[in-house]
């Protein structure tokens, strides 16, 4: 049998318990746009979210847990990444989802508790932590025990604490209003600015439809 949890099992079950799980408490419709690298970077800004429906636009980028000697599981982020996704925060959340099953035993035995006890890490809070750093990428911890949702990061010999949020506090920030909508006009005022997009690696995007 596998014996540690993979980026690929993090992603598919945790988006599919998102979708569930949002679409029973708000009652709104929740897509997942999965374009790849090169999509992203050819089709640019304009090209990947013309189409949708005025809705919150909410970037994940999934991290594969590891062991770590003393804390529950241990990720890594890279500077380019970061710095990328953060760049948007304008018009989508960038988020790095940090599930702390690192055995596929534990993340099989889990289930649901999979998403409950994942932890939501705003990535401009890390670029913000990250400027006059030169390392290339950095460590975040996920604290003891499982379900605790403390986080922390590399600084880089010591590790400073790192806010994160569950998913209920993601679904709140969407009912409230703390989650950019992407409008229209938004839309055609970022493609005439920025018509470049991508290089973030492999990113999800929740779309979320408004009221």
């Amino acid at each position: 049998m596998l014996a540690h949890t993979s980026e690929q099992m993090v992603y598919v079950n945790l988006i599919a318990g998102m979708i569930a799980d949002f679409s029973r408490k708000t009652g709104r419709q929740v897509s997942v746009l999965a374009p790849t690298t090169g999509e992203e970077r050819s089709l640019g800004f304009d090209g990947l979210f013309s189409g949708l429906s005025q809705g919150f636009l909410i970037a994940l980028q999934f991290k594969r847990p590891y062991p770590h000697p003393t804390d529950i599981a241990k990720f890594t982020v890279t500077k380019d990444q970061c710095h990328r996704l953060a760049g948007w925060g304008s018009l989508m959340a960038g988020l790095y989802v940090l599930c702390p099953y690192v055995s596929v035993t534990d993340f099989l035995n889990a289930g649901r508790l999979t998403l409950a006890h994942s932890a939501f890490v705003d990535c401009r809070v890390v670029w913000n932590s990250w400027t006059g750093k030169g390392k290339q990428s950095r460590t975040i911890t996920y604290e003891q025990p499982v379900g605790s949702g403390v986080t922390k990061i590399t600084d880089p010999w010591t590790y400073d604490e790192l806010p994160s949020q569950t998913w209920d506090d993601i679904i709140a920030r969407v009912q409230t209003r703390d989650v950019p909508l992407l409008s229209r006009e938004e839309r055609e005022q970022r493609s005439a600015d920025q018509p470049t997009f991508g290089g973030f690696g492999r990113t999800f995007y929740l779309h979320i439809e408004s009221d």
